[in-house]
């Protein structure tokens, strides 16, 4: 392993990242390198790569500097998935379609998930009140 060392609690990191940068950053960092173990790099190393760094190219080069400047270590990080995870999205859609109704059957097809997903899921909303 390198010398950097891991934040294994990224929660704390993610929200001053949206707080710093906003969450449209968060949501970007996410969608570009999510569920990844990534080196944050310091300002002075982004500068000298420049705008091909890659979180220049994910994020722009100005709102780079900013979330960089967080990092003064150039920590390594485990980037989570949040919105962009095929969990959350098959859940998403899953509760969706159980809230337009249909047969359990129905919904594990067009969600692709299995019909005891369905059941769960359903009993879950209901005991939310969602449904």
């Amino acid at each position: 392993m390198s010398g950097w060392a891991v934040k294994p609690d990224w929660e704390p990191i993610a929200e001053t990242i949206a707080d710093v940068a906003g969450p449209e950053a968060l949501a970007a960092l996410q969608r570009f390198c999510g569920g990844q173990r990534v080196v944050m790099p310091t300002v002075k190393r982004l500068r000298k790569v420049g705008e091909d760094h890659w979180l220049a190219v994910a994020l722009g080069w100005e709102t780079a500097l900013k979330v960089a400047d967080l990092f003064p270590m150039g920590d390594e990080v485990q980037i989570p998935l949040g919105e962009c995870s095929a969990f959350v999205m098959r859940r998403k859609r899953l509760r969706e379609e159980l809230m337009k109704g249909g047969s359990a059957n129905a919904i594990a097809r067009a969600v692709g998930c299995h019909r005891r997903t369905v059941f769960y899921e359903k009993a879950k909303m209901k005991q939310e009140g969602l449904l």
